[in-house]
């Protein structure tokens, strides 16, 4: 039979107390593979399987024997940290989803707003439109107005000059139009 290292028994009896305690070191928490345990205990796969069998046959048990009696304390220390990050996880999604609803409440109110805007926008064209068309028409009223009063004046002016005119010449005086005479 091949010489045994009992350092290297103490090191692989270590690493599958450490394995089975969900505590490694050196791998990955639950792996409990012979080749986990081999890195575990820094050994070759080889050296494990054929001069430590019996230390890896007993790893191979242990884990059947745990994966059996149910969890170790530090995988239930895990289970219940995984729950509580799982609950975690929901609440935080409840808050994402609160959030992106106010977010589209949010935006249906800014578009309804945008379209109110664009409707006032286009009733204030359309007042602006008819105001100058207002200031239009009183521009047109005031010069037909003003057309209307130099032909009033020339209308008298030519009276005046008709009854001048007419009147023989040794009564002729200026009369004077009075805004009464109007």
């Amino acid at each position: 039979m091949v010489e045994r290292d009992s350092n290297v028994v103490r090191r692989i009896r270590a690493a599958q107390a450490r394995i089975l305690a969900g505590t490694p070191e050196r791998i990955r928490v639950g792996v409990t593979s012979v080749r986990g345990l081999a890195d575990e205990a820094e050994v070759s796969i080889n050296w494990l399987n054929r001069q430590y069998a019996p230390e890896r046959d007993a790893f191979t048990e242990a884990v059947r024997a745990a994966a059996g009696a149910g969890l170790t304390a530090r995988e239930v220390e895990l289970t219940g940290r995984i729950e509580e990050l799982e609950a975690e996880v929901e609440r935080l999604r409840g808050q994402s989803q609160d959030r992106l609803d106010r977010g589209d409440r949010w935006k249906a109110a800014a578009e309804r707003f945008v379209r109110e805007v664009h409707v006032v926008k286009l009733e204030l064209a359309r007042a602006q439109g008819r105001i100058d068309a207002a200031f239009k028409a009183r521009d047109n009223l005031k010069s037909d107005r003003d057309a209307a009063v130099k032909a009033m004046q020339e209308a008298i002016d030519a009276l005046h000059a008709y009854e001048v005119a007419r009147l023989p010449a040794h009564t002729r005086a200026l009369r004077v139009v009075r805004d009464d005479d109007l």
